[in-house]
């Protein structure tokens, strides 16, 4: 490495450059006690004694009493009152504020406390198969049961019609798959890896691949386009089942799927999706139930639920009870029949399919919108997110109970002014939608974004003076670049600080460019060399097939490159961007 002078070139030791990059490194990051000072300086400003009691439990180290408070809307008498609602608000914010967070001490095995759910969920999906099967038989009674059962599968019928021909193929999600995981994720090594199927779907499987030779040539290494043998397939039993982060208290389970098996599902997932959007439910589309939630915390004629568990909860003879036999049929011969346990213990599944299943999500919105739409009108639904009248909300969860789902009673909303759904909290038609700490800040940029998310959350009320000073006080002690928060209407994300044209003082574009440039930070992804030899260059032998395949296959990607980057290794580095026509400020007061 040289760097220019004036009296000419001299190479910078690597002693020098190291020491460059460990001050920048240092300058980067956020000490504990500038974290906590962040922390305390913005449950101050909430002004409340739940932010207090908050702050107090954090300092004490008391993080397991911290995430388990809990908050009961029905104690505030709102009124529609200003004042009512800004309580209401803070102590919510001061509640929710570390609820997310990924890294307190509490002394919690978030993944026991999954898996304990989920052995939970398939007993609960265990009895429920077990009633049902006596309720079909005639050795338990239940009239009122059989006739919303029997409407409702008359909803899904409708909804759902015939069974296709064909599915319309899609192309392979970002998730992992049985075959192709770590470094080897992307759109371009999923063509080439190991073709695994589970044993019922194996003639599906063949067809798929068939029907692309350049697939078949990624994945076999072979010399040209070909198809594939039956024998060219690896059977495996059923999907893995695995954790992810959740929140503070408890990890997510969820199954990664058979190769072959999540492209065949995610094209039956699509084609119900788009017949659940001819019928008035948009699963594309999180705003419906958010603004039905507000409607609701308004005028308290619409009640928010949402179950525990409930892809988990969704049993087999339910949906065979529910759906026309043809298409359970379908389904049944690609979902996975059997999941390996964590301690390698492979189980026969009580629950249809899995968080993880290319189709769970608009089996289980459908199931959950016939069910109550057997019991009344203007029903809406986004996964377990439901919204019905709240007259009928009594009826309607014990529909749900008898056919083996629990509703979450700390999330469920049907008395008072306060609803929840999608993420929207909502109290007297206000957005009350708190900030969540998603990890206490260790490092500049997540001092930004909590910085922006303040900002955002505190604009959407009431702009007050102090908060301004407090955010601005915040820029002062972790310096970096300053820009617009929106740009035409657009998210400007968070590599800088978002505020006011004066407070960013940004340089006006030249040449005919109406606007004004701003710095700010973005992402570089390391590049994956796994797409060749060194010899034949980038995208050579099977991974030259794959890249076609990925940029002629279903939803073909316009750059191949760009989809192969590894996202987990990253810098960040310093861009210039361009504000156009008027700069959105805040006026605070």
């Amino acid at each position: 490495m040289f760097h220019e002078q004036k009296r000419g070139l001299r190479p910078i030791s690597r002693s020098r450059e190291g020491q460059r990059r460990t001050k920048a490194s240092h300058a980067m990051r956020v000490t504990p006690h500038d974290s906590d000072a962040i922390i305390l300086d913005y449950l101050e400003r909430l002004d409340s004694p739940r932010a207090l009691h908050v702050w107090m439990l954090y300092k004490a180290g008391q993080h397991r009493d911290l995430v388990e408070l809990k908050f009961n809307p029905s104690l505030y008498e709102l009124v529609f009152s200003r004042t009512g609602i800004q309580r209401l608000r803070s102590d919510y914010a001061a509640t929710k504020f570390f609820s997310k967070c990924k890294n307190l001490k509490t002394l919690i095995d978030k993944k026991e406390v999954a898996l304990a759910a989920a052995r939970e969920a398939e007993a609960r999906c265990r009895e429920t198969n077990l009633a049902l099967i006596e309720l079909a038989s005639g050795s338990r009674v239940n009239d009122r049961l059989n006739t919303a059962l029997f409407r409702a599968s008359q909803i899904v019928s409708r909804i759902l019609g015939e069974v296709p021909s064909e599915f319309e193929d899609v192309a392979f999600s970002k998730g992992r798959t049985t075959s192709a995981y770590g470094d080897e994720k992307s759109r371009v090594h999923k063509y080439t890896s190991r073709l695994d199927v589970y044993p019922q779907s194996l003639h599906l499987a063949t067809r798929l691949v068939a029907d692309s030779p350049h697939w078949g040539q990624a994945a076999l290494d072979a010399e040209g386009p070909c198809s594939v043998l039956s024998r060219a397939f690896e059977l495996v039993r059923g999907n893995v089942m695995t954790v992810v982060p959740k929140n503070a208290k408890t990890d997510r389970v969820i199954c990664y799927e058979s190769h072959c098996n999540i492209r065949l599902q995610l094209a039956v997932g699509g084609y119900m999706r788009e017949r659940l959007r001819v019928n008035g439910i948009n699963l594309n589309d999180q705003s419906v139930n958010q603004r039905r939630a507000r409607l609701g915390s308004k005028f308290g004629s619409l009640s928010t639920l949402d179950l525990k568990a409930a892809s988990d909860t969704v049993s087999c003879e339910l949906v065979w009870q529910l759906l026309p036999f043809e298409w359970v049929s379908v389904l049944d011969s690609i979902r996975a029949r059997y999941t390996q346990w964590p301690d390698n213990v492979w189980r026969k599944n009580e629950k249809f399919s899995s968080m993880g299943n290319g189709f769970t999500f608009e089996l289980e919105s459908l199931i959950f919108y016939a069910l109550c739409s057997a019991i009344t009108n203007n029903v809406s639904v986004y996964g377990d997110d439901i919204i019905v009248p709240t007259e009928s909300v009594e009826e309607v969860i014990n529909l749900l109970d008898g056919c083996g789902f629990q509703v979450n009673t700390e999330k469920s909303y049907f008395t008072g002014y306060f609803r929840e759904s999608c993420g929207a909290d909502s109290v007297c038609g206000v957005d009350v939608t708190p900030v969540y700490l998603r990890s206490i800040p260790r490092g500049r940029m997540e001092v930004v974004k909590l910085h922006n998310a303040i900002r955002k959350w505190v604009v959407e009320w009431y702009p007050e003076r102090g908060w301004a000073e407090m955010l601005r006080a915040w820029r002062s002690s972790h310096t970096h670049h300053l820009g617009p928060a929106r740009n035409c209407g657009q998210a400007l994300g968070d590599g800088h600080y978002h505020v006011n044209f004066d407070e960013a003082t940004p340089n006006r574009a030249v040449n005919w460019i109406d606007g004004w440039w701003y710095k700010t930070t973005i992402p570089i992804y390391r590049e994956n060399s796994l797409y060749g030899d060194r010899v034949s260059g980038r995208f050579s032998g099977r991974f030259g097939a794959a890249a076609l395949c990925a940029a002629l296959g279903p939803k073909g990607v316009f750059d191949v490159y760009s989809n192969t980057l590894d996202r987990r290794q990253v810098k960040y580095i310093t861009h210039r961007g361009l504000s156009n026509f008027v700069w959105e400020d805040v006026i605070w007061e």
